[in-house]
């Protein structure tokens, strides 16, 4: 009962990300005013060198106002959210049991530029049109991984999901539009969907006792930030945040600066004690795990990378992140800058140069130095001790 008091009491704070979810069978109806619209007043980027890689493509478009079932993807309008055109924008869910949640943060790239920006152009670095993922989910394009739900040794096959897709350009921490030249304005504004996950947790799974965030690549950068919103609501539940494919993005506080006046960054950070006296207009993919484990006592946290991931190295090169090292080189270092601040950060690092894991085709057989995979990743939903499992044989960034 407690629970559900909190849930109806501070569902209208997360609900003003975008208002009301016609879909929920919640009450909420605050709303919150258009995002802030910027104008860049610099041309020079951090750096000009393209990724090795463009990610695949985001998606959504069709609705349903029918309620979740066990068995079937829902789709659910966010009222007032956009992606980055400015489209309305939906996600998913999937039923299952009701007081077990994930929430899937989508990945898909992203943009600081107009030229990485403008949609259709050929140097545009992320993915905004969520219609494709929309229509992969309902014929079964998402039964794979951790969401093959028919799996026995899926640690998550009887859980509920919450599937945001990504369509922003802002790894789901912006809260503003920007206007980079008279033809490109982008709405990045996903720290304002990511927090429509949340606002559907509290209004349908108020008794919740155990929730998982994960995320893939862009969707891992948010994923502590987005777990610390669900603690903070859930202070008696069981909270754990993996960040799948993101660890190769370093602290630079300068060019952090640069992202937080394109995209509004800080404006996004929860309103937290631990952040007090924190510049949090300069800080980077691993700030985020110390502030929201600092801050909650129960929320526990976790990484998966691929030593090499050749997406990491080239957005990581794109947003001079890297500090001229490999990804390996990153993921270790940040590793070791997070667990200087006081946090245990379990991480599993693959040999080779794939990228993320949460819907990979070899989820269930991938190993490295005799653990599989998804026993670590059960060990760590289910909140079993966990030692780091680290590549001997890495492979090399080429390979």
């Amino acid at each position: 009962m407690r629970r559900l008091a909190v849930a109806l009491l501070t569902a209208v704070a997360i609900a003003s990300a975008c208002g009301g979810d016609t879909t929920n069978a919640g009450t909420t109806t605050s709303t919150t005013p258009e995002p802030t619209i910027t104008t860049s007043t610099t041309t020079a980027a951090p750096t000009t060198a393209a990724p090795t890689t463009v990610p695949e493509s985001s998606t959504t478009t069709t609705t349903t106002t029918e309620p979740a079932t066990t068995g079937e993807w829902v789709v659910h309008d966010a009222d007032g959210c956009v992606c980055a055109d400015g489209s309305d924008y939906q996600y998913l869910t999937w039923a299952g049991d009701p007081d077990k949640v994930v929430i899937f943060l989508q990945g898909g790239g992203a943009c600081f530029t107009a030229e990485t920006c403008e949609i259709g152009s050929p140097a545009q670095s992320f993915s905004h049109d969520i219609v494709a993922d929309l229509e992969a989910a309902r014929s079964g394009g998402f039964r794979r991984g951790l969401f093959d739900f028919d799996n026995p040794e899926n640690p998550v096959g009887d859980w509920s999901v919450i599937y945001l897709p990504y369509c922003t350009g802002d790894v789901f921490l912006g809260t503003r539009a920007h206007t980079y030249s008279d033809e490109v304005t982008i709405s990045h504004t996903g720290n304002l969907n990511a927090r429509k996950g949340v606002e559907h947790l509290l209004a349908n799974h108020p008794g919740a006792t155990h929730v998982f965030v994960t995320g893939s690549s862009a969707g891992a950068v948010p994923a502590p930030l987005v777990a610390g919103l669900v603690a903070e609501q859930y202070p008696d539940a069981d909270v754990a945040a993996l960040g799948d494919g993101a660890g190769g993005y370093g602290a630079n506080p300068v060019v952090m600066g640069f992202l937080n006046a394109q995209w509004g960054i800080a404006d996004g950070i929860p309103d937290w004690s631990v952040a007090d006296g924190i510049d949090v207009t300069t800080l980077g993919a691993p700030d985020n795990y110390i502030l929201a484990v600092n801050q909650f006592d129960n929320l526990r946290v976790a990484r998966f990378d691929d030593a090499y991931d050749s997406v990491q190295a080239g957005f990581a090169s794109l947003f001079s992140l890297s500090g001229g090292g490999t990804v390996l080189d990153v993921v270790l270092e940040s590793e070791a800058y997070i667990e200087q601040a006081g946090i245990d950060l379990p991480v599993f690092i693959a040999a080779g140069n794939d990228h993320t894991t949460m819907l990979a085709e070899d989820f269930y057989e991938l190993e490295e130095g005799g653990v599989r995979w998804v026993d670590w990743l059960t060990d760590f939903i289910t909140g079993e001790p966990l030692d780091d499992v680290k590549c001997t044989d890495c492979g090399s960034p080429s390979s």
